[in-house]
């Protein structure tokens, strides 16, 4: 299939996945040297050093604890997200941001949240959207950003981002991908 212009070929493949997704996508088309694909290093407080028991089978919004204390707005991420491809059953490895406002999320019981997905079966964007709706049901947080950052497959960035903000913008492409 051939497109008359760049404009077309980004209105249909939006059309194509919104349809899919069931809810409105958007889609940035970046030229080949554009500065935002060298990558980028994630900001916050890395979760991966954090000493953690026995891994759970599957991820469980039950898993995810709060701290007693005031209403805070933190970044974390970890490196050590890994899920499994519902068709090909391939792990997938990614790193995950989450900021948010709200309760303190206990950072152990995230970061076994996060394990928890290393036997899972589901597609990026969907990892993405259950954690988004996890830590939406569980901590109620009044501003709530999840983005995921999976190594290239077949030469494609997979950065799905969820977001209670309808302006908010996704972070670049990582330096690891």
């Amino acid at each position: 299939l051939r497109f008359g212009n760049e404009a077309e070929a980004s209105a249909t493949i939006t059309a194509d996945i919104s349809s899919a997704a069931g809810a409105p996508v958007m889609l940035d088309l970046l030229p080949i040297d554009a500065p935002s694909l060298v990558g980028a290093t994630l900001t916050g407080r890395c979760l991966d050093d954090l000493a953690i028991s026995a891994v759970p089978a599957q991820p469980d919004a039950a898993q995810l604890q709060l701290r007693a204390g005031q209403s805070v707005e933190e970044t974390l991420y970890s490196h050590l997200l890994r899920s499994l491809c519902p068709v090909t059953g391939q792990p997938d490895w990614a790193s995950v941001w989450i900021q948010y406002r709200g309760t303190p999320l206990e950072h152990g019981a995230l970061l076994h949240y996060i394990l928890a997905y290393r036997e899972h079966q589901e597609f990026h964007e969907q990892c993405v959207e259950r954690m988004f709706r996890d830590l939406s049901e569980r901590c109620e947080p009044d501003m709530l950003q999840v983005q995921a950052f999976y190594t290239r497959r077949g030469g494609l960035d997979i950065n799905p981002f969820r977001s209670t903000d309808p302006h908010a913008q996704a972070l670049p492409r990582l330096n690891r991908q």
